[in-house]
């Protein structure tokens, strides 16, 4: 059974211990803590904004002239292009009787032509007394047939993915301030030994490198096994079986990291 000799000193009971590879993961974890904090700070507000957005967009377009669309067509012009066209009725409001409706034929983008169904509703002007009194109203169709939510509602769903993205890490890093700043308020050191090294690999992003150690807490207590995330240069520098100062919490020995 390996043996592990505890280094115990009354200096790091002390928060502003003289050693800095003490001090060094809090300021760390301090400052990432803060980072995180500011970018959940800047979700809500992004949030908050779209929220508002979406209030303050109206629900349906401004009254108009709706025509009803009794045909969709696709022809050749005359060099072998194709064009689109939709044909709509309207009956005019002044015209006494019901019967009498106009109908118009224009031509459309093709994109708007396979958006576009038969007895669909579309936005027209009506001018009573042109030449051609009736046509469709391109600004106004586009507006009626696009969502008028779509920029907010996208603006809340990119608030609350990145709300709760910056959450998660804003819990982690003050989970391990708390910790950095028990390991030097409480922490006690000794020798750990290294019992292996892992590397994990992602495709979606860079390597992991893995220091797994060993220590004895107290000489009548369990070794404790923990796994260190480190940096490339620090994971070719170490190699297994080296020995290693660790620091640990007495009361919460799996609290505890390696003191480079």
């Amino acid at each position: 059974m390996t043996q592990f000799v505890n280094t115990n000193n009354s200096r790091n009971m002390h928060f502003f211990s003289s050693d800095p590879r003490a001090i060094q993961p809090f300021i760390h974890s301090l400052f990432s803590s803060l980072f995180y904090l500011m970018l959940s700070v800047l979700c809500v507000l992004f949030l908050a904004s779209g929220v508002e957005s979406w209030q303050q967009t109206p629900a349906t377009v401004p009254d108009m002239p709706l025509a009803s669309i009794t045909s969709l067509e696709r022809g050749l012009d005359g060099d072998g292009g194709v064009h689109y066209s939709v044909t709509y009725t309207y009956s005019p409001p002044e015209v006494d009787s019901p019967q009498a409706v106009l109908i118009q034929q224009e031509r459309i983008p093709a994109a708007l032509f396979y958006r576009l169904r038969v007895n669909d509703l579309l936005p027209v002007v009506y001018q009573a007394g042109e030449a051609q009194p009736l046509r469709l109203d391109g600004q106004l169709l586009e507006n009626s047939l696009s969502s008028p939510h779509s920029v907010p509602l996208l603006m809340v769903g990119l608030g609350i993915l990145g709300l709760a993205a910056s959450g998660v890490l804003l819990a982690r890093s003050v989970i391990h301030t708390i910790q950095s700043y028990q390991l030097n308020r409480f922490g006690k050191t000794t020798y750990a030994v290294v019992v292996r090294r892992e590397m994990r690999t992602f495709e979606d992003r860079e390597a992991e490198y893995i220091l797994v150690y060993q220590f004895q807490p107290d000489r009548n207590r369990q070794n404790v096994e923990k796994a260190q995330l480190v940096s490339l240069p620090r994971y070719r520098s170490t190699q297994s079986g080296e020995v290693l100062r660790v620091r640990y919490i007495p009361q919460a020995a799996h609290v505890s990291r390696i003191e480079f």
